[in-house]
């Protein structure tokens, strides 16, 4: 497999050229801590979690679960972040940037799934408060990470349609731990 280079999180005496190979049993790395890459819907891990990664993993994974039960009709798109952050919380997580959009005409489309700011949508034809509330069959996509600069980063990301019963997933993937290659 090939990476760009600039995707690994790694520890802070990483160098590598444009693209890295990454071979099974040779992380492109040194040192004793795994590589972990954060990519655009889950983890890569060059290496079994240390026991705070698998922590950290876990609670994403309680996160977007959370924001899962979270996407019902009728609920303001504030409150997806909203069971985000209380998941994170009790699992002891303070920084991170749990959030979402919606998938639509374009990739990052209306509601967008951040704290309500008060803001509205205005032109000249809609004055919306930006807090919209969902509807069925939206299709929202929801992403958490959690990342210790020039150390790793764990990365968790999906996306559902809202359904009368609740969200489900656009795709079937399993999320449940870091992709480790064989």
């Amino acid at each position: 497999m090939r990476f760009p280079a600039e995707t690994f999180k790694a520890n802070g005496n990483f160098k590598a050229p444009k693209t890295a190979d990454v071979q099974p049993g040779r992380p492109p790395v040194s040192g004793d801590t795994p590589a972990l890459i954060s990519g655009r819907d889950s983890t890569l891990a060059l290496g079994p979690l240390s026991e705070v990664w698998a922590h950290r993993y876990e609670a994403l994974c309680a996160c977007l679960a959370a924001g899962r039960r979270a996407m019902v009709p009728g609920a303001h798109s504030s409150a997806v972040p909203a069971a985000m952050w209380a998941a994170l919380e009790e699992c002891g997580i303070a920084v991170s940037f749990p959030h979402g959009h919606g998938v639509g005409l374009e990739v990052r489309d209306y509601p967008i799934l951040v704290a309500d700011t008060g803001l509205r949508i205005r032109d000249d034809c809609v004055d919306e408060p930006a807090d919209l509330p969902l509807e069925e069959n939206m299709v929202l996509n929801m992403e958490a990470m959690v990342f210790a600069l020039g150390e790793a980063s764990v990365h968790i990301e999906q996306s559902f349609v809202v359904g009368a019963a609740g969200a489900e997933p656009l795709v079937e993937q399993d999320r449940s731990s870091p992709f480790i290659p064989a």
